[in-house]
């Protein structure tokens, strides 16, 4: 063994990360969501919950184009992944699966939503029926 080669066991063993984190942090997929949690985060908390998502999807994309060589089909995948993300959460977020979760009902007469356990649509002043138990 060389002495070049005893530097780096040394070193190896001084290194604090587990040998499969280094495979994962060396990664440019990790690096790229990394970048564009950052991104998003900041700018979904300067400019709204939505708008601020796809600033940031923007800026990442942009800045990771941009500056990173040979990263254009990992940014190809990640926004499309990113936007099939949208798309399912909005789709998911109007669906009458989520609106009993959140403890609210459509009124039959006026398509508005009301509290679960209201008896009276607060929008039009339809009477639910009780359900008796």
């Amino acid at each position: 063994m060389n002495p070049l080669q005893a530097v780096q066991q040394g070193l190896e063993k001084l290194n604090p990360i587990p040998q499969p984190l280094r495979v994962l942090i060396g990664s440019s997929w990790f690096w790229l969501a990394v970048w564009v949690s950052l991104c998003v985060g900041i700018t979904r908390y300067l400019f709204g919950e939505r708008l601020g998502a796809w600033i940031g999807l923007t800026i990442a994309a942009i800045s990771w184009w941009t500056f990173v060589p040979n990263g254009r089909d990992e940014l190809t995948i990640a926004v499309i992944g990113f936007i099939f993300a949208q798309v399912v959460g909005l789709i998911w977020s109007r669906s009458s699966l989520t609106a009993g979760a959140r403890g609210v009902k459509a009124c039959p007469d006026c398509a508005e939503e009301v509290k679960s356990r209201a008896r009276v649509c607060k929008h039009c002043g339809f009477e639910f029926q009780v359900k008796k138990v």
